[in-house]
């Protein structure tokens, strides 16, 4: 692994292993003792990625944050997902790879989950991207150069690679000279659900599955009152003509008594029927907002 003082070394290269770097650091001298600070983007054997462009999925063409206009600052709402790509580019040497990790600070204070995280192979040119999910309670902010979105370690192979990843992605169509894609393509942001796994969608599909249901109890709840009063009245006639008159009565008791039953269980299905049906309303326009 990469020390600091290494890395400053690669980083006086004529193409930079990490470049452009945030704010004050992009032009400040290697020997400048503010590299040595808590806050450089230079730790003792890591480089400190920062978002750069962010894509939203669900986002019309041509508004911030679609494909082709990356936004610059955005809120991740609770259970939301979004797309950055980083701040910097990686210019890999033949015989230096990397492993990025998730960053230990706000966004994992914050309980935001990065994804995409992994090995880089010699000679990667461009860009990484990373899926930022906010599986927090609250809200969560996220700016260009300001929010570390991964931890890059460096480290040097044995010997040179025979063919690296750049020379291997453009033979394949997946990068040019230049480096790989700075951004997401459209099939990639659509791939991603606006709500982790798509919760928002799936509750309202639950719930009309629920609100289907109590419509079918509701029905059946029904049925049994029209056949007991059937029976009943039946049972009524019959006794008028055949039977004494306090069986009568008590048949009557009973029948009164299962019909007050039963139109209990109908007013608590209705209740139920209606409070699912507001619920479904709340859900659709919370989702309509975002």
């Amino acid at each position: 692994m990469l020390s600091d003082a290494k890395i400053k070394i690669l980083m006086q290269a004529a193409e930079p292993v990490v470049s452009p770097l945030p704010g004050r650091y992009a032009n400040l001298n290697l020997s400048d003792l503010a590299w040595e600070a808590y806050a450089s983007p230079i730790q003792p054997s890591s480089i400190d990625l920062h978002a750069g462009k962010i894509f939203i999925p669900e986002k019309v063409a041509g508004k911030s944050g679609s494909h082709g206009n990356g936004a610059d600052a955005y809120t991740i709402k609770q259970g939301e997902s979004v797309i950055v790509s980083t701040y910097e580019q990686l210019n890999l040497p033949n015989n230096i790879s990397g492993i990025v990790f998730p960053p230990s600070g706000v966004l994992s204070s914050k309980a935001i989950l990065v994804s995409n995280i992994g090995h880089i192979d010699p000679g990667f040119k461009g860009c990484l991207r990373f899926t930022l999910i906010n599986m927090g309670s609250e809200p969560f902010s996220i700016c260009s150069e300001k929010v570390i979105v991964g931890t890059l370690l460096l480290f040097e192979v044995n010997g040179m690679v025979e063919k690296n990843w750049l020379e291997r992605a453009c033979l394949a169509g997946k990068a040019t000279q230049t480096g790989g894609k700075a951004e997401p393509d459209q099939d990639e942001i659509d791939s991603l659900a606006a709500d982790f796994a798509g919760m928002d969608k799936r509750m309202i599909k639950v719930a009309s599955e629920q609100l289907t249901s109590l419509r079918y109890l509701k029905w059946n709840a029904g049925l049994p009152i029209f056949l007991t009063a059937i029976i009943s009245l039946a049972a009524y006639f019959y006794n008028l003509h055949f039977g004494d008159l306090g069986e009568l009565r008590k048949q009557n008791y009973t029948f009164q008594s299962q019909m007050l039953d039963q139109r209990k269980q109908i007013i608590e299905l209705e209740e139920k029927y209606n409070q699912q049906s507001m619920s479904i309303t709340d859900l659709k326009e919370k989702l309509a907002k975002k």
